[in-house]
């Protein structure tokens, strides 16, 4: 007869081998699992760490463009001083004059005017201004920051527009420059020294008998005139003015004449 025992002994022994191999392997299979999920929770985690400094340094530079964008526009707009009687502001969001309140900025694009007896004065960050008196109506056409090696010096360029009235503007030494549209042709300030003009229609109707006069006084500095086809240049200096006026179509003008400023309002 065969004996078997040994063979019993045998399968009983490969079985123990085979299970011990069996979980040798479920036991590597179980640390190489868990491995992966270390390593996926490791590179969950620091993706989610690299999102947040993501996150958080565009809020910062949000925050930054912003602020430096507000700081800039503050430095191109003007602010009110001054008001005495009625005095409306134009915005262009709004399309139509308003009440001005003083905490209002004068900004491009926006117009101003007073009524009888108003007075009103915009005041610039570069210390540069215009004063309106009675019956007188402009425009802010337009406004950029002047070149300038000192970045924190708001040099500005304006451009105004003038419609009628009597408008006292100033320009400081070395700050920028401005224009003034008139309805007969621009002004230029110069700004080598300060310099100070007063543009009046209202009283040049009176003192000068013609066709939509306007007066130009010059307290201090000078400007050039050019008119609308750039064909007539006038030159004003300190205490001069002339008057300009048109006739048929034509720029005229007065002789350059000396002014006693005590009895100019500037």
């Amino acid at each position: 007869m065969a004996d078997w025992s040994n063979v019993n002994v045998e399968s009983a022994e490969l079985r123990r081998r085979k299970r011990t191999q069996r979980v040798k392997v479920e036991k590597k299979e179980k640390e190489q699992e868990s491995k992966k999920k270390q390593f996926r929770l490791m590179m969950l985690s620091l993706t989610i760490f690299l999102f947040v400094i993501i996150g958080f340094s565009m809020m910062i530079y949000f925050k930054a463009s912003a602020s430096n964008q507000k700081t800039t526009v503050e430095r191109m707009c003007g602010s009110f001083e001054g008001i005495i009687g009625k005095v409306e502001l134009f915005k262009k969001d709004t399309g139509f004059y308003d009440k001005l309140d003083p905490n209002q900025k004068f900004a491009e694009n926006d117009k101003l005017r007073t009524s009888d007896s108003a007075e009103v004065v915009a005041k610039f960050p570069d210390l540069s201004y215009v004063k309106l008196f009675g019956q007188t109506e402009i425009g802010l056409t337009g406004i950029s920051l002047a070149e300038s090696d000192n970045p924190e010096y708001s040099a500005l360029n304006l451009k105004i527009d003038f419609q009628s009235g009597e408008l006292v503007v100033c320009l400081p030494k070395g700050k920028g420059g401005m224009e003034i549209n008139t309805p007969l042709g621009k002004l230029v300030l110069e700004n080598l020294v300060r310099t100070m003009v007063k543009i009046d229609s209202i009283h040049a109707s009176d003192d000068f008998k013609a066709n939509h006069p306007i007066r130009i006084v010059v307290q201090s500095g000078a400007l050039k005139f050019t008119d609308k086809l750039g064909i007539k240049d006038i030159t004003l200096k300190n205490f001069q003015e002339v008057y300009i006026w048109d006739q048929q179509g034509q720029l005229r003008s007065s002789k350059q004449k000396e002014i006693n400023p005590a009895a100019e309002r500037f």
